[in-house]
């Protein structure tokens, strides 16, 4: 889910005050955001990695099973091992070529470390007297964070797609 985007009220009386829970909200949703991609990103990772091991354990076992002379002596059986092994087999290059073209594994690890960057900024503007907080130079800095991490899994996408 995108992040939320927050109105304060510009009432000259609250603004300093609507300005700062602005700021503090919007750190929060962009924080939090980061963290659901964050989980995400590892249970897709987790799913595709469990599968692929299950699929490349059960190829390896049907090759070796269809080859028995047990299973050769089978009317049938061979042709339907074989044929699973090769569906299996299908299987798993799909996961393993979805894992490599969404680096679930990789985002995993920059999405949460992304998101505890964002947590460091929010603790600092939090820990900063609100006399000398600069609100304008918050909200530069939070969107330049998110411009700069947009753009690393850009790259990182595009640099897959040309190494492809």
């Amino acid at each position: 889910m995108a992040p939320k985007f927050f109105t304060f009220s510009q009432d000259p009386e609250n603004f300093e005050q609507n300005l700062a829970e602005y700021v503090s909200k919007t750190y929060d949703e962009i924080a939090q955001y980061y963290i659901n991609a964050t989980e995400e990103n590892r249970k897709r990772y987790d799913i595709v990695r469990i599968w692929t091991i299950i699929l490349g354990a059960s190829v390896t076992l049907m090759a070796s099973l269809s080859a028995a002379d047990f299973i050769k002596n089978v009317n049938n059986l061979t042709t339907i091992f074989t044929i699973t092994t090769a569906v299996l087999a299908a299987i798993l290059t799909i996961l393993n070529g979805l894992n490599q073209s969404f680096h679930w594994r990789e985002n995993w690890g920059d999405l949460n470390i992304f998101a505890q960057r964002i947590k460091i900024e929010r603790d600092r503007f939090l820990s900063t007297k609100p006399a000398n907080r600069d609100y304008k130079k918050e909200l530069v800095l939070l969107n330049t964070l998110i411009l700069e991490q947009s753009t690393q899994i850009t790259k990182g996408v595009l640099s897959t797609k040309d190494a492809n």
